[in-house]
């Protein structure tokens, strides 16, 4: 498996058979660039349901290269499509999946904030109130409930 600058692809035209981003930026056009006639396009990304419940607390803060805020929410996977359809791939098909992952304490959700990161200048001190209010929202005996909301789109190169 190949990792690559998505934006400038160091191997020449029409070189593979698939090509598959995961969670990463990258340049619809050069993904078709180096696909063969016919070849395969995968992408994997956010839904725009991924971790609503953060964003629904910090709105102001949120790191938006983390999360896929899409125009018109109705419509959100057209939106995706679009870039991808200019790029000269034929869309096959796009699904989502949706489930909950559950974070044992406020310190658990903390660190999935920083790690990824999630929210602007966060700060275990200063936003612990807010973090606490969350908990408590979307608290359950299962522990904090935070949505992951992922597509998988699959093209063809024409």
């Amino acid at each position: 498996m190949l990792k690559e600058d998505g934006f400038r692809l160091p191997f020449p035209s029409c070189t593979f058979d698939i090509v598959i981003t995961r969670l990463a930026d990258y340049s619809q056009k050069e993904a078709y660039r180096v696909l063969r006639r016919r070849g395969y396009f995968f992408e994997y990304s956010l839904g725009p349901d991924a971790d609503k419940e953060i964003k629904e607390f910090f709105p102001e803060r949120i790191e938006k290269e983390s999360f896929f805020v899409p125009k018109d929410l109705r419509n959100w996977k057209r939106e995706v499509c679009e870039g991808i359809i200019e790029a000269g791939f034929a869309v096959s098909d796009i699904d989502y999946f949706k489930e909950a992952d559950y974070y044992e304490n406020e310190e658990e959700l903390m660190d999935l904030i920083e790690m990824v990161p999630l929210v602007r200048r966060f700060d275990r001190k200063k936003d612990r109130e807010k973090i606490k209010e969350l908990a408590e929202r979307y608290g359950s005996e299962k522990g904090v409930k935070i949505t992951w909301h992922y597509y998988i789109l699959m093209a063809r190169k024409t």
